[in-house]
């Protein structure tokens, strides 16, 4: 009897401890769709605006998802600096032309380039 108690308790332990790391792996797989549809979101906003190649197009969402990882695991204090900092790296990756165009959608500069909580 002591044996098949033990086996029920084994086999029960192992059934909550692979629950436990399953969903954690969701939450973070959840955040991080969730960080690259944002990013989506502002590329596709920005080629309403302006005309880019394929393959600055890659080049932008890469930075776009990297700013909004950074951004979402920096401190409170220094989200609004890196924010400025990945908006600069995006605005310089820009033609004049396509600087000035974006400038005259304010909406969509000021989304770009500020931190807003």
């Amino acid at each position: 009897m002591k044996k098949i108690l033990f086996a029920f308790l084994l086999c029960t332990a192992f059934t909550i401890q692979s629950n436990a790391q399953t969903n954690t792996g969701s939450v973070t797989q959840t955040k991080e769709q969730s960080l690259r549809e944002s990013a989506l979101k502002d590329l596709s906003d920005i080629m309403k605006v302006i005309d880019i190649t394929p393959e600055f197009k890659n080049d932008l969402m890469t930075l776009l998802v990297m700013r909004n990882e950074a951004v979402a695991n920096a401190p409170e204090a220094n989200r609004a600096e890196l924010y400025a900092q990945y908006g600069k790296k995006l605005m310089g990756g820009l033609t004049d032309a396509q600087r000035d165009t974006l400038k005259q959608k304010t909406d969509l500069f000021i989304r770009l380039t500020e931190y807003k909580p």
